[in-house]
């Protein structure tokens, strides 16, 4: 259950509060004034959604087919981890175009809790596959241009300073992916 901000499980409900117990121990009481939200996080069911990146090269179809073929069947026959899913594994396709990859996405649905031991399988699964069918996951990759004035400076210069312009671009390109990485982090 989320409240308010705090996630975890009903301890003890009173006449004035709730006792929520976090996944990681800390015991939360919140007074019933100060509800104003509440999450139940262990109904019916979870739908989990898990994004994965591919090179651009990759055979979209052939991924759609190595999720079903080995990765769903193979869980749905699965005497323990099958009856947990409510639904088939499914590939949702290319969610997204990257710099430098595509991002795909897998999801399933399964009841409250289930969805942990089917996602740790479901990875595992997937990098066996894909390295057996030869499917590359994508690395990030940073592409720096250098202007053409730049590059004939560059074979004009000895070789001291041609590693230093190179040091001082990638220098420059890790800088710009660290701030680009920054700024997709959720504020806390």
């Amino acid at each position: 259950m989320e409240v308010g901000g705090s996630k975890g499980t009903v301890e003890h409900i009173s006449l004035r509060s709730l006792r929520l117990r976090n996944p990681r121990g800390m015991v939360n009481f919140i007074p019933f004034g100060d509800i104003k939200l509440v999450t139940n996080l262990s109904r019916d069911y979870v739908i989990m959604k898990l994004d994965f990146r591919v090179r651009y090269d990759a055979d979209v179809e052939k991924i759609r087919k190595v999720i079903k073929k080995k990765v769903y069947n193979v869980i749905a026959a699965d005497p323990e981890l099958g009856p947990k899913l409510l639904e088939p594994i499914k590939s949702q396709g290319v969610r997204e175009m990257d710099d430098s990859a595509m991002i795909m996405r897998v999801k399933y649905k399964t009841r409250p809790g289930d969805q942990f031991a089917i996602r740790k399988e479901v990875y595992r699964l997937m990098q066996e596959a894909f390295k057996e069918e030869g499917i590359a996951f994508a690395h990030r990759n940073v592409t720096v241009y250098v202007p053409p004035d730049v590059q004939q400076a560059m074979s004009r210069a000895d070789e001291e300073t041609r590693q230093k312009m190179l040091q001082t671009g990638a220098a420059a390109a890790v800088a710009v992916q660290e701030e680009e990485a920054a700024a997709k982090k959720p504020a806390k």
